[in-house]
């Protein structure tokens, strides 16, 4: 797009004059100046988009006990340094029923180990547009410029080898397919959590 400033635009800057010294230069003062904007590519938001979705919430004041279960998300996610699982992805599936604790289990590890990890997310996994939704919002937040939607977002986890952490919750929906929203790489760190028992299928842990 381009547009045409007028001469009148210089003159209200400057009345009755065509030349100025500028420190041992001429400026000369032109009759039209013609401004270029790059055309933006045309961005489709994610439906349910909303700035700063991902931030993690913390735990409840009332979280006591899953003691066990805190256990074994530290030893899998940051003391098992053994583990045949360095150098590659880890995932973790906390399945249960509906009330069952298993969101605030997984905030009150983010809580408890978050020095541990460069960044954490909360994606809500309830359904495909929540989960674009929410990448939508990484890309945005990290800088990346979205030209390609919430796949920018998505392709942020790939492209930073870092010991970044997503907690995907509610990922319920047996009809959705989570396994193509997890990022495929060798690095990072996934808890969801689900009632959905077809998910064991694609976690390291249970």
């Amino acid at each position: 797009m381009t547009e045409n400033l007028s001469s009148s635009f210089g003159t209200q800057m400057f009345p009755h004059a065509s030349h100025f010294n500028i420190q041992g230069g001429i400026f000369n003062a032109a009759q039209n100046v013609n401004i270029t904007y790059a055309d933006r590519a045309q961005v489709n938001v994610p439906a349910g988009y909303i700035e700063g979705m991902t931030d993690c919430p913390t735990s409840t004041l009332l979280f006591t006990g899953r003691e066990t279960v805190l256990n074994i998300l530290g030893d899998y996610f940051i003391t098992d340094l053994m583990s045949k699982d360095i150098g590659r992805r880890k995932l973790f599936l906390l399945h249960g029923l509906g009330g069952a604790g298993k969101t605030q289990c997984a905030l009150e590890f983010a809580r408890k180990f978050k020095k541990s990890f460069s960044v954490i997310y909360f994606i809500t996994a309830e359904s495909e547009n929540s989960i674009m939704a929410s990448y939508y919002d990484i890309a945005m937040r990290n800088g990346s410029l979205p030209v390609q939607g919430w796949e920018s977002g998505f392709r942020w986890f790939k492209m930073h080898e870092a010991n970044w952490l997503i907690i995907m919750d509610n990922a319920d929906d047996p009809q959705l397919s989570l396994g193509r929203f997890l990022p495929s790489c060798d690095h990072g760190n996934i808890i969801i959590t689900s009632r959905n028992p077809d998910l064991m299928q694609i976690a390291a842990k249970i």
